[in-house]
């Protein structure tokens, strides 16, 4: 059994220690403890302690307890592990200096995304990095590796003739290489084997063995073996090809950021670099472990190995089965292998008592319940704080967990029911402490990304409120489609079919009916036909965003769409494609190409949604017709493009 941590006493001795934090035992609370003991008991400027995390809100969050931390020190507040630490100072005026100190030089303190902090160490040492000073940073890198997969594609597979063009057309698509070269990516350590061998000597022998009728499993084989081979030629090309690309264009992914930080590691210069990143940051604290991968972890090992320089991993090694954000279970395994030491954190502080301990009872039945060895179940206690506002169901504790089993023919009905179980609860006198709970209190959590749908319907049915949290992209939501309707209307009022297409939708809210009597009716048909035409004068003369603000307005399109069950997420939806689009109008600005959208140029736009949001254009060639918005496309990567 591995000791307990604790944020006031445990030493900190310096090499490599790994603290295996289960959900809810305090992981952000013991770093701030750390980092407070550092500066108060050895004095390390807070600009030399380095924390690194996953993503930009664990930043922020890491950034503002720090803070709290070290003010709650010296304002004597005195939180529980605060006062600990407190009481331990031997120099009181030392120790306050140090804390004023820090607190003045705070925004200074490195506290990063793994890929900022890469960022930073390749941007202030770029010579010895070998990074061009002005590389673009991409936040999705799918156009490259589309662009790799067809270019090989059209290089090796245009020409085949039919027998192989029959044998690859299932077997080897375009998306199946981007999935290839996306593994690549996430992981540059990995190796491609078998090596190819010679295409044409293979697909000679199945030529000839088709033409004659040969034997149908020696062809299978020989079918499998050439596949193998071609992706084996395209992993080593891709890879070697998306980084000439990037170079030649002047852009770097963030996997690109720890690749190189770890190559210029590695290189000529990197004993320099390790040097002065050592005595930069002579103590780092890696938050969310689990998810590391190969390269990030040899960036910290190269850094520190061999100096006896603190270095605190900290993290739950059972999400790192799961592989999220690109993690590798057995570098965490491995890591804490040869880590100077382990540790544990005993107390959780977010759940009660009886579900810390039936969770602990599920998973201590079997040795190997989490499959791998290395990873088990750390003892936890809970510390009693979730118990004084418990969970009751009609002034009564229920059990901590209840386990539904449904056959293979109910699984239809799990939406329905969990909606169900979901009202009776909102229905009865159940509360957290002496607050009745709401819709926000309770999660579902799914499989895949089809299940929400139907569970929110059925929550939709008992008109209950709810919000999906998913990778989903709102280009491909209804209301993007609805939108694209809408636009092409304005671009082109004189098309009547168009504008009809564009009052059926739900952000007109016209039915059969109303659509019947607007034709019948010619006053206002033609009162119809000329509003579209002003709001396309609108937006060629004022703007794309002046003319949805009118449009939204005039055509009631908020009370439209609020009249359905889920209007506020249809709403929602609308707005945030409006925002994008606009972004899109502002950035055309900036470079240089008109801040107006589509009204002034015969174009097809091809849009796709990058990871920070923003929307990327592509002028079409030759377009025949006057629409601003022929094709709104979103690109999904290894999954070519979807029209809306």
């Amino acid at each position: 059994m591995r000791p307990k941590f604790n944020a006031a006493e445990t030493s900190l001795d310096g090499g490599f220690t790994v603290i295996e934090a289960s959900a809810g035992t305090g992981k952000t609370t013991t770093i701030s403890a750390i980092i407070l003991r550092l500066l108060a008991e050895q004095g390390i400027p807070i600009e030399q302690i380095l924390v690194t995390t996953y993503t930009e809100l664990a930043t922020a969050e890491l950034r503002g307890r720090i803070r709290d931390t070290i003010t709650d020190a010296l304002a004597q507040k005195r939180l529980p592990f605060v006062a600990e630490i407190v009481k331990r100072v031997t120099d009181r005026k030392q120790f306050e200096r140090r804390l004023k100190i820090a607190l003045q030089s705070f925004d200074e303190a490195p506290i990063f995304t793994i890929h900022g902090f890469c960022a930073r160490v390749l941007a202030d040492r770029a010579f010895e990095s070998g990074v061009p000073f002005e590389a673009e940073l991409v936040a999705d890198q799918s156009r490259f590796l589309n662009e790799i997969a067809d270019d090989f594609w059209r290089a090796h597979f245009y020409t085949d003739d039919t027998v192989m063009a029959a044998l690859l057309r299932e077997r080897l698509t375009p998306a199946r290489l981007v999935e290839l070269l996306n593994q690549l990516t996430n992981n540059p350590t990995l190796r491609v084997c078998p090596a190819p061998e010679n295409r044409a000597a293979l697909e000679k022998k199945i030529t000839e063995l088709c033409r004659v009728g040969g034997d149908g499993e020696e062809v299978t084989e020989l079918a499998q073996r050439l596949i193998v081979s071609l992706q084996a030629e395209f992993c080593e090309w891709a890879r070697a090809e998306l980084r000439r690309r990037k170079t030649d264009r002047r852009v770097q992914s963030f996997d690109d950021m720890l690749t190189r930080l770890d190559e210029a590691l590695r290189g000529v210069g990197g004993r320099e670099l390790q040097k002065s990143l050592l005595e930069r940051f002579s103590v780092a604290l890696v938050d969310e472990f689990q998810d590391t991968d190969p390269v990030q972890y040899s960036i910290f090992s190269q850094i520190y190995s061999g100096s006896d320089a603190p270095v605190f991993f900290i993290g739950d090694p059972k999400q790192a089965i799961y592989g999220f954000r690109g993690a590798d279970v057995f570098t965490y395994l491995e890591a804490a292998k040869v880590a100077n030491r382990r540790y544990t954190l005993g107390q959780n502080w977010r759940s009660e008592a009886k579900m810390v301990d039936g969770v602990s009872a599920i998973f201590g039945r079997r040795e190997d319940s989490f499959v791998i060895e290395g990873i088990d179940l750390a003892p936890v206690t809970a510390s009693g704080k979730a118990d004084t506002e418990a969970l009751t169901i009609d002034a009564r504790r229920d059990q901590p967990l209840h386990f539904w089993i449904a056959s293979a023919g109910d699984r239809a009905r799990v939406g329905k029911v969990v909606a169900s179980e979901i009202a009776s609860l909102l229905a009865s006198e159940t509360k957290i402490g002496p607050r009745k709970i709401e819709p926000r209190d309770i999660a579902v959590l799914v499989n895949n990304n089809a299940q929400p749908v139907g569970i929110q319907r059925a929550l939709s049915d008992y008109r209950i409120p709810s919000v999906v949290y998913s990778a989903a992209s709102v280009l491909k939501s209804g209301e993007a489609s609805e939108l694209l309707q809408v636009l092409l209307a304005v671009a082109q009022p004189t098309h009547e079919k168009i504008v009809r297409a564009a009052l059926a939708t739900e952000i007109f809210g016209f039915n059969a009916s109303a659509l019947e009597n607007l034709s019948c009716d010619e006053s206002e048909r033609e009162a119809t036909l000329n509003r579209f035409a002003d709001y396309h004068l609108l937006w060629r003369n004022q703007g794309f965003v002046q003319m949805m603000r009118a449009l939204f307005i005039a055509e009631k399109v908020r009370s439209h769409l609020l009249f359905w069950r889920d209007g506020e997420r249809r709403l929602t939806n609308v707005l945030h494609l409006v925002e994008l689009l606009h972004a899109v109008c502002v950035w055309r600005g900036k470079i240089g190409r008109g801040a107006r959208l589509g009204m002034n140029m015969n174009c097809v736009w091809k849009a796709t949604k990058t990871r920070c949001g923003s929307l990327r254009f592509t002028r079409a060639k030759d377009s025949n017709t006057a629409s601003p918005f022929r094709r709104l496309c979103a690109r999904n990567p290894g999954a070519g493009q979807r029209n809306f």
